[in-house]
């Protein structure tokens, strides 16, 4: 049984939990430690040091993955929650400072307290949840039909085979960051969401409207369907 308590909070304030970069806390005995919300840079080394995600994606119980993959790969387990718990380019780059915690964690940690504590750091690295809870993912396919309608044929995409212009050149292009900025210092759910979230506008022509169907959130109904024909006479009288 795990003996790490974890401070949460309620799962409706993730968003701004990332927005604010709050660290999660988690105690072990006397000791109180932090998760952060990891940056992209943290993320590659320490999938590095254990792909946890991948190596347990498509399972059906998680929950014993996570354990069973504890079990199996118990030192790497622990330095992948250490990396999580520092912060800082030259702190996770120098192995000495991930080597110290991880050390540190061993004398603190049982195979159950560390399956606790990836679970908590998957659910901070957790962006498509986020994403799915505010709905990008209508936005995103309402997107895709526009560009479908709109493609001629004389438009070529070249570029985006790789995080650097798929996320990173994009970030740095958009908003004026730096690259060690984007990889190391924003965290990667509130880079994720951004980058997603961005307002865009459309500005659609009537035959487009009609192609794609959208509504603008009304209703519409056919009234080339005659089974509309007794709902449509009813509006007409209720609008007398």
């Amino acid at each position: 049984m795990s003996s790490v308590k974890l401070d949460w909070i309620d799962a409706e304030m993730d968003l701004e939990d990332a927005l604010m970069d709050r660290p999660q806390l988690f105690r072990v005995g006397d000791r109180t430690f932090r998760l952060y919300y990891p940056t992209l840079g943290m993320s590659m080394l320490a999938n590095r040091t254990l792909p946890v995600a991948s190596l347990i994606k498509g399972t059906e119980f998680v929950d014993a993955a996570i354990l069973g993959l504890c079990m199996d790969k118990p030192m790497e387990a622990v330095r992948f929650v250490a990396i999580h718990t520092i912060r800082g380019k030259s702190r996770l780059i120098d192995g000495h400072s991930i080597d110290d915690r991880t050390t540190q964690l061993t004398s603190l940690l049982n195979v159950e307290d560390t399956a606790t504590l990836i679970k908590a750091i998957l659910r901070l690295s957790d962006a498509d949840r986020l994403l799915c809870h505010i709905g990008i993912g209508e936005d995103t396919q309402r997107l895709r039909q526009i560009s479908e309608i709109r493609d001629d044929g004389t438009t070529i995409t070249f570029g985006g085979r790789s995080i650097y212009g798929r996320l990173v050149s994009l970030a740095c292009e958009r908003y004026g960051w730096t690259p060690e900025y984007v990889v190391w210092e924003i965290n990667l759910v509130s880079l994720r969401m951004m980058m997603a979230d961005h307002i865009t506008t459309v500005h659609l022509s009537t035959d487009e409207v009609e192609k794609l169907r959208i509504d603008n959130g009304r209703d519409f109904i056919n009234g080339d369907n005659p089974d509309n024909a007794r709902l449509i006479k009813e509006m007409l009288q209720d609008g007398n």
